[in-house]
């Protein structure tokens, strides 16, 4: 499943495998993270929350790179965007999952 996941990316899949590999604890919750929004990332959503304990969760996040993010300053920069998240919700941990586009044109 992981490897149709990756081959053909789409975040329902995702949402899917969660729910497959935790039945009883993952709850799919579709939230607007725009507000976490910058140069780096846009168009961010949760996906969803798994819960281990009553006060022990991990989020499940995804969002769109903006630009490259092999460079140095790209993996600090999700890093960073990662740590806000978690804090400001409170969580122990997360599955972000940063994505980027590639529009290929064809000039004649």
């Amino acid at each position: 499943m992981l490897e149709d996941i990756i081959t053909e990316f789409n975040l329902r899949k995702f949402v899917r495998f969660f729910r497959e590999k935790n039945r009883n604890a993952f709850a799919p919750v579709t939230e607007d993270l725009s507000q976490y929004g910058d140069d780096y990332f846009g168009n961010g959503s949760k996906l969803g929350e798994i819960r281990f304990a009553q006060e022990e969760k991990m989020l499940v996040c995804a969002f769109e790179a903006c630009k490259p993010l092999s460079e140095r300053s790209g993996k600090k920069a999700q890093y960073e965007k990662g740590k806000k998240i978690l804090k400001d919700n409170q969580t122990d941990a997360g599955f972000l999952f940063f994505t980027i586009q590639i529009i290929t044109s064809v000039l004649v």
